[in-house]
């Protein structure tokens, strides 16, 4: 449940940075999406295996919920 509420944080996290959706045409469009990166996270509630982080192609998306390079998250309480 943990991992479903973080990957979905993200991915609208993702969807404002763009400001469109997946397979969208549009000229609001900045930027295109580049798969997705694979971690594991340690949090208070337990560790969260193959955590999907979404990229973009530019790299401009930096996701505020999990950091890069971030293994361990302390502030995550539900």
């Amino acid at each position: 449940m943990v991992k479903r509420l973080l990957e979905g944080a993200m991915e609208e996290e993702l969807l404002e940075c763009l400001r469109v959706g997946r397979y969208w045409r549009t000229e609001l469009r900045r930027g295109y999406r580049n798969g997705y990166r694979h971690c594991n996270l340690l949090t208070e509630l337990g560790l969260v295996e193959h955590l999907q982080v979404p990229r973009d192609r530019e790299g401009s998306y930096h996701p505020t919920v999990v950091k890069r390079y971030q293994r361990r998250n302390r502030c995550l309480a539900i």
